[in-house]
């Protein structure tokens, strides 16, 4: 987790593009996708220690029960997404 909220504070996205760079279009494919990555791996990290924290801290039969009430349990899971990205939005501010 340590390491998804270092990325968060201080990776740092590449430059970006001129609208009409001058070269093959594969290098433009290239640059956004490596920009792409290095921005979504800070997020990625602290999303998994998030789930892997819970699994840990909530007992297996409250999960169990919420995972049985269909709708209910993707209205929680966005909500628990919610509380993650402000969460972040907090610390990387």
């Amino acid at each position: 987790m340590a390491v998804g909220l270092v990325w968060t504070r201080l990776g740092r996205p590449l430059p970006p593009l001129p609208p009409t760079a001058p070269g093959p279009r594969w290098r433009t494919l290239v640059h956004t996708v490596v920009d792409d990555t290095a921005t979504s791996i800070g997020y990625l990290a602290v999303g998994a220690a998030a789930g892997a924290s819970l699994s840990v801290l909530v007992p297996r039969t409250w999960i169990n029960a919420l995972a049985g009430l269909g709708p209910l349990s993707v209205l929680a899971m966005a909500c628990s997404q919610l509380a993650v990205a402000a969460c972040l939005r907090l610390v990387s501010a």
